[in-house]
């Protein structure tokens, strides 16, 4: 009698687009550590922006990538394009972040017989209230919702009305080894160097999107009263963002550029972590915040606003602090402790603190996930 082969189950993953930020750098590391032989996987992108810095380059072979064209969300064109492709690949689940995304392929569902979860990165503090029962309504056809963290599981329980037994919680992800990697060619002196610090300078580095929700405003005016009695720290701030020409006037102003670094988009960010001596966080919003977890694995501590994610993971005087409100007095206040702490050992807590998140465990998470609503 000949043997029956088990088919692979069918994923895809999508999200508006591909462009650096933490959410496209999430699904880059767990296609790196999904199992390709039992499933065989999808990456589905709404929106493209070549003269953009773009993940795709980084996925593995196995991950088939299938890209379109919409010029917004009405984009009918694009819409029955992708329904028809959806219909021939006859995917068994589809696994959707953002808004927009998630929201046409819950509405494409019923034409299409995939099984649908979708992530919950952040709070969504700024949804509109259409946005809001636009979710409320298309949760009756989602099979699962996953949250980054406990604190966007309890906002989306109420915020949407969701049993909280719909809800899986899955944290982010941490290459540990990526970073363990990063610190054998590690020359402190020679990076400091390169973007005109010098090596008796202390560093505090920030890594977010220059947008309203990372709220870079207060914390450089926050950096500014700090700086006053602490001159030789320095602030490094990394990625892009449409606020960038705002918050470069805003050093000018404070007479603070020569103390500020905006170094863009860089290529291997763990050597900037490796040289700062904490990290600080400004957003109202957050969800898992990988960049902060990023840097506790390098073994630097964390200063933020009291968001989602971070409230999960970093303990008052332990491996980092947490401010309440978002004075500016109070941003500077936070960095003042720190700076009167024992900065080595918080981050040989932080170091400890994020293994639980390495990328292997949170890849069996997702693949586990899927096998049960699949299976349902």
């Amino acid at each position: 009698m000949e043997e029956i082969k088990n088919e692979k189950i069918k994923v895809a993953i999508a999200i508006n687009d591909f462009v650096v930020g933490g959410a496209q750098k999430l699904i880059t590391e767990l296609f790196k550590k999904f199992d390709s032989d039992k499933f065989e996987w999808h990456l589905i992108t709404l929106f493209q922006f070549p003269e953009k810095w773009e993940f795709y380059d980084l996925l593995p072979n196995y991950v088939q990538i299938h890209k379109f064209n919409f010029r917004g969300g009405k984009d009918v064109i694009e819409i029955f394009k992708l329904l028809k492709k959806l219909r021939k690949l006859k995917l068994d689940i589809v696994i959707t972040n953002i808004f927009l995304t998630s929201t046409i392929f819950r509405i494409l569902k019923p034409f299409t017989g995939y099984k649908i979860a979708v992530i919950k990165h952040n709070t969504e503090i700024f949804r509109s209230k259409w946005q809001e029962w636009v979710d409320r309504i298309l949760n009756l056809i989602t099979d699962s919702i996953i949250a980054e963290a406990p604190t966007v599981a309890d906002f989306t329980v109420k915020t949407e009305g969701v049993k909280r037994e719909k809800i899986k919680i899955i944290p982010g992800v941490v290459n540990l080894e990526k970073i363990e990697n990063a610190k054998k060619n590690f020359n402190r002196k020679e990076i400091l160097r390169k973007i005109g610090f010098d090596e008796k300078n202390k560093i505090i580095i920030n890594v977010a999107r220059l947008t309203h929700q990372k709220n870079h405003k207060l914390l450089i005016d926050g950096f500014a009263e700090f700086v006053k009695k602490h001159p030789e720290y320095k602030l490094i701030i990394i990625s892009e963002g449409t606020l960038k020409n705002e918050l470069l006037k805003q050093t000018s102003d404070l007479k603070i550029s020569d103390k500020v670094s905006f170094l863009g988009l860089v290529d291997n960010i763990y050597k900037y972590y490796l040289v700062s001596d904490f990290f600080a966080i400004s957003s109202f919003m957050e969800g898992f915040c990988l960049s902060a977890v990023e840097a506790m694995a390098c073994g630097i501590p964390v200063v933020s606003t009291k968001t989602a994610g971070p409230d999960e993971y970093i303990q008052n005087g332990y491996n980092g602090y947490l401010m309440d409100g978002f004075s500016v007095n109070e941003m500077a206040g936070i960095l003042e402790k720190m700076h009167n702490s024992d900065i080595k050992t918080m981050g040989e807590n932080a170091r400890k603190t994020v293994e639980k998140y390495s990328v292997d465990k949170v890849a069996k998470m997702y693949e586990n996930l899927i096998l049960e609503v699949v299976n349902k």
